[in-house]
This record gives C-alpha cells, structure tokens and sequence, in this order.
C-alpha cells in the first residue's frame, strides 16, 4: 500500500516537473519577446500615395489614409507635409517618405 502511494506520488511530481518545463525553455533567450516585437514593428511599410499642399491646408495620404500634420498612423506621428514628402517620427527615429516618380514616354 504504501508502494503504490509512493509510486502515485513520484508520478504526480514528474508530471508537474514536466508541465512546468513545458512552460520555459532554458534554451530560449531572456528578451525573446522583446525581439519578436521589435522585428515586427520595423517591418510596417509606408507608402506615401499623394501630397496636397495649399495656403491653407497639407494633407498627404499613405496607407491608404488621409492625414495632416500631427496625425499618428501605424505607430508613427506625422511631422511635417511638403510637396513631393511627408516626415515621420517613429520612436524617436524620423522617417522621409516621397513621391515616386514615374516618367512617361510619348510615342512620336
């Protein structure tokens, strides 16, 4: 009887033992987390689609929004909407964006 109490008893810990590691891998580094973040917010691509600039407003439109001056899209603040380029502030890093620019041939 008291076998099989032991032997309950040293299966009931092992399996515990077992679900905590399955938990933490000792091999994983610490700021693992903290990395995939980062990785994912570098990754946000934007594409600046059109820049009005008149005496009384600036719009510019990226991401398929329409945005003025002080506006915050996918995690970066608007700055600053001149012709042809919006800047960008993303965590204290700023970004330029600007139109592409296309040529068009004429056939003679």
């Amino acid at each position: 009887m008291f076998k099989s109490l032991e032997i309950k008893i040293v299966f009931a810990s092992m399996l515990f033992a077992c679900s905590m590691m399955a938990h933490s891998d000792p091999t994983r580094p610490s700021d693992f987390a903290v990395q995939q973040v980062n990785e994912q917010a570098n990754k946000t691509v934007y594409h600046l689609e059109s820049v009005l600039v008149s005496k009384n407003r600036r719009v510019a439109v990226f991401n398929g929004r329409a945005v003025v001056e002080g506006d915050h899209v996918d995690g970066a603040k608007v700055v600053l909407i001149s012709k042809g380029m919006v800047r960008l502030n993303r965590a204290g890093r700023f970004i330029k964006l600007t139109l592409e620019q296309f040529s068009i041939r004429r056939k003679s």
